[in-house]
């Protein structure tokens, strides 16, 4: 996976492939057992990025940097850096489960609340019954070292790690030393999204770049982040060739 080209947007070194060659490149991963790390940072997640010097160092250490929000495409655009497209995490997952299930790999789910990490497990297992769910642990837990212990004992295909940016991006930086093997995925809100707990924008609005408007909508807290993407934009276009 090292080897796929990457494109540096205002700092951030994208990996610059369409949503079915990461969906191959992860494939690939698990197949062959190689330890690997895949994060999908927004325009918010990279903004932040500029002032968080542990985010930006785990997002740097990752094997696969898919760009997870129209902002970063456009900002890509205006650069003359263009990416292929968006490679949004939610759209990973729905590509990637079926083929867990056709090879029978296992998979781990650890973030959100206890009933919406237990219903997502529920729901794959009932919709992909060939893959096998090693385990599961909510985002609120108090012991992270038995968490960790758990993981390693999984010893799961795949985990999505779903604790919300920059904790999860930390999280697989941090200890992923400690794995043997696994491919772990930082997916944001997607526990929610397979649990039925939260639902995508129409896929109209996501060919449109407007999934982040269809967010603010439901989730109304968003507005106070939404000022992140035209600062993202500008500070983007003001860092010519870095």
């Amino acid at each position: 996976m090292n080897d796929l080209p990457k494109i540096n947007v205002a700092g951030i070194g994208f990996t610059a492939v369409t949503l079915a060659e990461a969906v191959d490149a992860v494939c690939g991963r698990i197949g062959s057992g190689v330890k690997t790390a895949v994060v999908t940072p927004n325009a918010e997640i990279a903004h932040r990025a500029r002032r968080d010097m542990e985010l930006a160092a785990s997002i740097a250490a990752s094997d696969l940097v898919l760009p997870d929000g129209a902002g970063v495409v456009l900002l890509a655009k205006w650069r003359k850096t263009p990416l292929p497209e968006r490679v949004a995490g939610a759209d990973v997952v729905a590509a990637l489960l079926p083929k867990l299930a056709e090879k029978g790999r296992s998979l781990y789910l650890l973030g959100s609340s206890e009933e919406n990490v237990q219903e997502a497990a529920a729901q794959i297992d009932s919709t992909f019954p060939g893959i096998q769910i090693a385990g599961v642990d909510n985002g609120y837990y108090d012991d992270g070292k038995a968490v960790l212990a758990r993981l390693n004992q999984a010893g799961a295909d795949v985990v999505f790690v779903c604790l919300g940016s920059p904790r999860q991006e930390n999280f697989i930086a941090r200890h992923f030393g400690l794995f043997e093997r696994g491919v772990f995925i930082a997916l944001g809100g997607v526990i929610d999204i397979l649990a039925g707990a939260q639902k995508r924008a129409p896929v109209w609005m996501r060919r449109c770049g407007l999934e982040w408007l269809y967010r603010c909508v439901k989730q109304p807290r968003r507005l106070l982040r939404v000022w992140r993407l035209p600062m993202y934009l500008a500070g983007g276009l003001l860092r010519r060739g870095k």
